[in-house]
């Protein structure tokens, strides 16, 4: 896989990126990284060329983990076709969210009812995105 860089002259908004060394796997942190970066711009050009940066980071050190990067990026695992899952439901995440936090499964469900009934009323009402 071809890139217009080489690890001797990736410039700095590149290298920065770079955790870990070439040929290891590359760390679940970087990924959450560049999201966390993506959520804090708003226009699409600048969410584009940070997940450009990281695609590029991923093919100089470790190019054969750029495919499930990628997946992973949109929120799968593998393509559609290969029905591959982690089989994570949304109960077994309440539950747990519910073990960690010390709160009951009613009153968690609420404040998820009640923060979802918000931001859609904030959204039909214009104020929101």
């Amino acid at each position: 896989m071809a890139s217009k860089y080489d690890l001797d002259t990736v410039p700095s908004s590149i290298s920065s990126i770079i955790t870990w060394q070439k040929g290891e796997k590359i760390p679940f942190s970087a990924l959450v990284n560049t999201f966390e970066a993506v959520s804090k711009v708003s226009g699409r050009l600048d969410k584009e060329s940070l997940f450009t940066k990281f695609f590029i980071s991923v093919i100089l050190t470790t190019p054969e983990d750029l495919e499930t990067v990628v997946y992973l990026s949109s929120n799968e695992v593998a393509p559609a076709y290969d029905g591959l899952e982690l089989g994570i439901g949304d109960s077994l995440l309440v539950k747990a969210i519910c073990e960690a936090t010390g709160r009951n499964k009613v009153h968690y469900i609420a404040h998820l009812l009640t923060f979802s009934l918000a931001s859609n009323s904030l959204i039909h009402s214009g104020q929101r995105g």
